[in-house]
């Protein structure tokens, strides 16, 4: 089953338990303890079922965690690429170590952010750049590149900036502490 499916279900469970409490109060509000406790009790097994659901699309498939928490980002500044590949307005991709890095120069400021998209892990350097932003092709996150903020979601965790230098024509990164 895949995820989206697996979301539905999770998010009619959630709903169903919900609507059971609802009926669960008003038939207890009206006298009728037996139906409010049978109710009550069936929303506790829609309650349940969701919450099974919502922690395997969270710790088994990976949906709504942070893509970006556990990365070793360069504590220690490290080379990436020339600078006159980083352009006005344009993505570049780069490496810092192990980690890929998004590179752009706006206002011509060279701003750096970890390159894989904190939502869903898609590579925020095929995205489009506007007004200091770059929007994640995927889901449409779009963080702001002079801090990784996130402007407008689907995204819950900013993404990780860098701190920038240029040394010797070279474009250097370490993660902002």
């Amino acid at each position: 089953m895949n995820v989206r499916r697996i979301g539905a279900v999770h998010a009619v469970a959630n709903t169903a338990a919900l609507l059971l409490y609802v009926g669960s109060l008003r038939a207890r509000r009206r006298g009728r303890h037996g139906r409010g406790v049978a109710l009550g009790l069936m929303g506790v097994g829609a309650l349940a079922a969701g919450g099974h659901l919502g922690g395997h699309l969270s710790y088994d498939k990976g949906v709504g965690v942070n893509q970006t928490a556990f990365d070793a980002l360069p504590e220690e500044w490290t080379s990436t690429v020339p600078e006159d590949e980083v352009r006005e307005g344009e993505a570049t991709r780069a490496s810092a170590g192990d980690v890929a890095i998004l590179l752009s120069r706006h206002e011509g400021r060279v701003y750096a952010l970890a390159d894989r998209c904190t939502h869903r892990g898609g590579s925020l350097a095929d995205g489009p750049l506007a007004d200091g932003c770059v929007t994640c092709p995927l889901h449409g996150s779009i963080f702001r590149l002079a801090d990784g903020a996130v402007v407008r979601g689907p995204a819950g965790a900013p993404e990780p900036a860098f701190a920038v230098r240029i040394e010797d024509g070279t474009v250097d990164v370490r993660a902002v502490a």
